[in-house]
């Protein structure tokens, strides 16, 4: 299951924004998402279970009490796929974002040209990509 996928459930989804905030007991979370959705202690925790299972949040086990801490990780594989995206979506429509270290211009004696990066080129786009994914 995806990034997306994990977070396209209304309750986990705000289960995850609970835990951006912080560390929370299970007590907690119960209260808070029985009272905004209406649905059992049971389905709470099924949803924790899915998102532990998933390595997005770690659970710490202090007798009686069990806390929930958000991982990185998810919000690490959603900015890949933005990225591979936004990708694709330039390449698509030839679009051209401000700050884009391939599109930079300069000014010379003889007017407006490039750095000799040809800014249409996929490859090369391609490339600068995975360098960034990959450090």
């Amino acid at each position: 299951m995806d990034a997306f996928e994990l977070m396209a459930e209304p309750i986990r989804r705000r289960l995850i924004e609970i835990l951006a905030s912080g560390t929370h007991d299970t007590g907690n979370l119960e209260a808070l998402i029985t009272n905004e959705f209406g649905v059992s202690r049971a389905a709470v925790h099924h949803h924790l279970k899915v998102l532990r299972e998933h390595d997005v949040v770690r659970a710490d086990w202090d007798w009686p009490y069990r806390s929930y801490e958000l991982l990185p990780f998810l919000f690490a594989d959603i900015e890949q796929v933005l990225e591979d995206l936004l990708f694709l979506y330039q390449a698509r429509v030839g679009g051209r974002f401000p700050g884009d270290p391939v599109l930079a211009v300069r000014r010379t004696r003889r007017g407006r040209r490039g750095h000799g990066v040809d800014p249409d080129d996929p490859w090369r786009r391609a490339a600068e990509v995975r360098a960034r994914l990959d450090p």
